[in-house]
């Protein structure tokens, strides 16, 4: 049987989890978001049907 004080802090560090979770994942996001339009670009460029 756990107590309101447990569901509360399990609740808190659940959602403290996914809020650190998606901090990083937007991190990672920025960090390769440039280095992947470059790649599409270049491969836009360097692609035989690109007239």
């Amino acid at each position: 049987m756990s107590s309101p004080f447990n569901l509360i802090y399990s609740a808190g560090s659940a959602a403290a989890g996914v809020f650190l979770e998606k901090h990083k994942a937007n991190k990672v996001y920025r960090e390769i978001h440039p280095v992947l339009i470059n790649t599409i670009k270049q491969r836009g460029r360097n692609s035989p049907d690109a007239k």
